[in-house]
């Protein structure tokens, strides 16, 4: 049986070697944790060096971590002053299809080079489809994708206001109410705006 170095190393240069050969990119950094622990994992960094040949721009990075035991793995992108974006949200800003899920294990692909490769080449998939401004070095891309995660985070906060705002007013307090849901006015159901109403109409009655 392959040690977890070996299975890692092997899957994931089959995976990423059209970094190598069509984007002038080499791999700076291997970091393998031996097996044995909850933390046995690997990340590997590929940098573009950079050429009148290429488009992307030196320093430009391409990062792979994985760590089977914590049923973690990912692939970033990243610009030469270090701002990293998944290729699930460079994925959701010029796809409309569902990102493609994975089809093994990762607890069990632990000395499987060929699991890892196959879910391993699944996220360069997307990068090979979903990454056509990056390797074009177009920077308007890091724009974009700040923009789509900062209307993620947003709508996360709001999702945690409207809830607290429900507890809020099955509890009476309006003031709550008020405070969790009018920052977020524009952006409201029509539903939770008529909560919002209500509270101000209790506040100014009790005033």
């Amino acid at each position: 049986m392959p040690s977890f170095e070996e299975s890692f190393c092997a899957a994931e240069e089959r995976a990423l070697c059209f970094l190598v050969d069509s984007h002038g990119f080499r791999a700076i950094e291997r970091t393998v944790t031996p097996d044995g622990s909850d933390w046995t994992g690997g990340i590997v960094r590929y940098r573009c060096e950079g050429s009148e040949h290429i488009a992307t721009p030196k320093g430009w990075m391409v990062s792979l971590a994985y760590a089977p035991r914590r049923l973690e793995l990912s692939l970033d992108i990243s610009d030469e002053h270090g701002s990293s974006f998944s290729v699930e949200e460079l994925h959701a800003i010029v796809a409309s299809d569902p990102f493609p899920r994975g089809t093994h294990s990762l607890y069990d692909s632990l000395h499987d080079e060929e699991a890892q490769f196959t879910e391993f080449n699944r996220l360069a998939g997307v990068l090979k489809l979903s990454g056509a401004r990056f390797f074009a070095g177009d920077r308007s891309l890091w724009l974009d994708l700040r923009t789509v995660r900062e209307r993620s985070w947003q709508a996360e906060e709001d999702r945690r206001a409207v809830a607290r705002s429900e507890l809020a007013f099955h509890a009476k307090e309006w003031r709550q109410v008020v405070a969790e849901l009018e920052p977020r006015e524009g952006r409201l159901s029509k539903a939770t705006n008529a909560r919002l109403a209500y509270a101000r109409n209790r506040l100014k009655s009790a005033a």
